[in-house]
Parts: C-alpha cells; structure tokens; sequence
C-alpha cells in the first residue's frame, strides 16, 4: 500500500467534493470498495444514472471514520 505525505493528504481533504478516484487516491481505500459503500448507501453519493458524480467532504470523512470504529 503506497503511503502519502501527511500534508498532500491533508491538502487534498480540503476539497469540498470528491470523485470515487479521487477519494480512493487520497484515503487508500479501493474504488471498488467506495462503489459498493455508495450504491448500498453506506457512503452518501451524488449517484446519476448509475454513476458516482460526487461525493461530498463531510459525507466522505463520516464513512472512513465509520470504517475505523
């Protein structure tokens, strides 16, 4: 698993939205694990035709918090 520099990932938390590429780069949680987690409505998502458009910070940093509990 590659690790980040705190401050990149930090930097990268400061984004008001993520794609599901984006928040797998910046959590190190596979993108297809984050799929189901949307689709099942474990993670909140902005979902258009079947596809994740947009995940919001606050919905994100909630479910990987969820995920260390």
């Amino acid at each position: 698993m590659e690790r980040h520099d705190p401050d990149d990932v930090f930097a990268a938390m400061q984004q008001d939205h993520f794609t599901v590429e984006e928040l797998a780069d910046v959590s190190l949680v596979d993108r297809h694990l984050i799929e189901r987690a949307a689709f099942s409505g474990d993670l909140r998502a902005t979902i258009i035709d079947h596809h994740i458009v947009r995940i919001d910070r606050d919905d994100a940093i909630a479910w990987l918090r969820s995920r260390d509990a």
